[in-house]
C-alpha cells in the first residue's frame, strides 16, 4: 500500500528501512534467529537457500521446508567459510572452536563451543572426522599440563586425493559436489580408524551428520565401493566414478592412493 501511495501521489521510491538480523544461542546449545531483510537481501538470501537445498534421497527421514532451508543455511554458510579469499593453500577448518573432554576408550563425553555453549555428541564426532585438533592435558578443569602439537585429521594432499577419487558426495542418491563435501571416517576416528584413503569417503555435511546418527551404518570396500545401511536395514551402494576413457578403451576407476 506504501508503494501504490508513492505512485500515486509521484513521490521517489523510498528506501528500505534498516535490515536486521537477531541470534541468540539458547541454554542448550541451539541458536534462535529472527530478523527482517531489505529487499535486495532478502531476493539475496531466497535464491541462495533455493539453490543449496537438495531433496531428500531415498531411506532419509523426511524434512519439512523448514528443515531444509536450515540445513541450506549452514551449507551456504560453511561454503562460505570454506573459500574465504583472505586465506591461501587450500580449505580454512575448522570454523568452530570446541572442547572436547574424551576417556580412555576414545570416545566423547562432553562437548562445548570455547564460550561455553553445549555441543551435542553426535555433531562432534563428525567435527572430529576433519579438523585440526590439539591434545589438552589437564588437572580438573583448569590446570593444563601440556597443550600438544597441532594435529590436522585430513591434512591437504589426502583432501585431494579424496577429491580425484569420489568427485562428489558417495551418500546413496546425492550428487553433490565436491566443494561442498567434507571427509568421513568410515571406521570412527575416535575408535582407532586410520586417515587414510581407504578408510575415506567424501560426503556433503547433511549425509556426513546423517551418518554419525545411531542406526546408520557405512562400509568402504577394497574397491572403493561405499555401502550404506539405513536403521531398517536396507543397504544400498555407490561406485567410484569412472574416468573418462580414450576413445576406443573402457574407461577405468580413478587411481587410489594410500
Amino acid at each position: 500500500m506504501h508503494a501504490w501511495r508513492d505512485l500515486a501521489d509521484d513521490r521517489p521510491p523510498q528506501p528500505d528501512p534498516p535490515q536486521r538480523l537477531h541470534a541468540s544461542r539458547l541454554l542448550d546449545g541451539q541458536v534462535a534467529t529472527k530478523g527482517t531483510l531489505g529487499s535486495e537481501t532478502g531476493e539475496l538470501l531466497l535464491t541462495a537457500l533455493r539453490i543449496a537445498q537438495t531433496d531428500d534421497v531415498d531411506g532419509e527421514p523426511a524434512r519439512t521446508p523448514s528443515t531444509r532451508r536450515a540445513d541450506a543455511l549452514g551449507d551456504i554458510c560453511r561454503f562460505f567459510l570454506d573459500h574465504q579469499q583472505t586465506h591461501r593453500g587450500g580449505r580454512h577448518r575448522p570454523h568452530l572452536n570446541l572442547v572436547l573432554d574424551i576417556d580412555q576408550h576414545g570416545d566423547v563425553t562432553h562437548a562445548r563451543t570455547a564460550d561455553g555453549g553445549r555441543v551435542d555428541g553426535i555433531t562432534a564426532g563428525r567435527l572430529l572426522c576433519d579438523s585440526v585438533l590439539h591434545r589438552v592435558i589437564t588437572r580438573g578443569r583448569s590446570a593444563i599440563l601440556d597443550y600438544g602439537q597441532a594435529t590436522r585429521t585430513i591434512a591437504a594432499p589426502l583432501w585431494n586425493a579424496l577429491v580425484v577419487r569420489d568427485r562428489h558426495c558417495r551418500f546413496p542418491g546425492c550428487d553433490r559436489p565436491a566443494d561442498w563435501c567434507e571427509g568421513h571416517h568410515v571406521r570412527p576416528w575416535t575408535m582407532g580408524g586410520p586417515t587414510r584413503l581407504p578408510n575415506l569417503a567424501l560426503v556433503c555435511s547433511r549425509h556426513h551428520h546423517l551418518l554419525h546418527q545411531p542406526g546408520w551404518h557405512a562400509r568402504l570396500l577394497p574397491d572403493s565401493t561405499f555401502e550404506v545401511t539405513d536403521p531398517r536395514g536396507r543397504v544400498r551402494s555407490t561406485v567410484v566414478p569412472l574416468a573418462t576413457g580414450s576413445p576406443g578403451k573402457t574407461p577405468q576407476p580413478l587411481p587410489l592412493a594410500s
